[in-house]
């Protein structure tokens, strides 16, 4: 698994066999304590998305929500 941000890893780890269940976005292990961030869409997949996928997909969440 792993976390991008503008087109850079910021994070990975290994979601192993585990359901959604207790998934977190924008908090931190310390209860109470959450990002500030606005999040516009997720999207998640089966499976490991490669290099081409990925930059397509980073392209088209630019061009959606205008980012740089």
């Amino acid at each position: 698994s792993s976390i991008r941000k503008d087109g850079s890893s910021v994070g990975t780890g290994n979601a192993g066999t585990n359901g959604m269940n207790g998934l977190r976005f924008a908090a931190s292990d310390v209860v109470g304590q959450f990002g500030d961030v606005d999040i516009c869409e997720f999207i998640i997949y089966e499976k490991a998305l490669t290099e081409s996928e990925r930059d397509d997909l980073e392209t088209y969440l630019k061009d959606k929500w205008g980012t740089a």
